[in-house]
Formats: structure tokens, C-alpha cells, sequence
């Protein structure tokens, strides 16, 4: 958020690609006017994420928008060698980072 408020109230909606709406409990900014939250990405597809901020005495109410596009292709079967055990851990696709930029592709393999 700029200018970079401290303590300051969010909404953070999720609108998934089938559709369906989410609504965060209130998000505070930090000293740096950003602010973090955890999402996994269950579905592929399109999803939008809509800040909003409501404004205060001193500034208007600000909103920004960040399109995400979350691709999973079917994970390959691994089979380790006799004696061999190996795991494949698909949670790295889950979650985002605010500033990453105007959209990103997530892929699971």
C-alpha cells in the first residue's frame, strides 16, 4: 500500500475459478504498508485476489487487483530402485506472494 501505512485494516478477497467467492477475516498492514496470507490454490485455473483498503480521514479508500493462473498437470508416477525411497512434495505451489508481479504460473509436479 502506498503511502506506507502501519496497522491498517484489509479485506482480502478471493474469487476462485469456478467462481466462488472468499472473504478474509480483516488483514493488518505492516511498517512496510504490505500485508501476508496463505493461500492454497486447489483448483487450476484463473483466480483473482482484490485488496481493499477502506480509507481514513487523511487518505481515500485504495483497492488493487493481482490475477493468478495456477496450472496443475497430473503428477508422474516415480517408482524408486529396490532399496531406494524417494518423495515428492507438491505443497510448494502453495501460496503467493503479493509483489510477484501481475500474474504467475504454478505447476505441480
Amino acid at each position: 500500500m502506498e503511502p506506507k501505512l502501519d496497522d491498517k485494516t484489509l479485506l482480502l478477497k478471493i474469487i476462485e475459478p469456478d467462481g466462488s467467492v472468499q472473504t478474509t477475516s480483516e488483514l493488518k498492514t505492516g511498517s512496510d504498508g504490505g500485508f501476508k496470507h496463505q493461500l492454497i490454490f486447489e483448483q487450476s485455473g484463473n483466480w483473482e485476489l482484490v485488496a481493499t483498503w477502506a480509507g481514513n480521514s487523511n487518505y481515500q479508500s485504495a483497492e488493487q487487483k493481482l490475477m493468478v493462473t495456477v496450472i496443475v498437470d497430473i503428477p508422474t508416477v516415480l517408482t524408486p530402485d529396490e532399496g531406494e525411497t524417494m518423495s515428492v512434495d507438491p505443497g510448494f505451489a502453495r501460496g503467493t506472494h503479493w509483489g510477484c508481479g501481475t500474474s504467475m504460473k504454478v505447476r505441480v509436479v
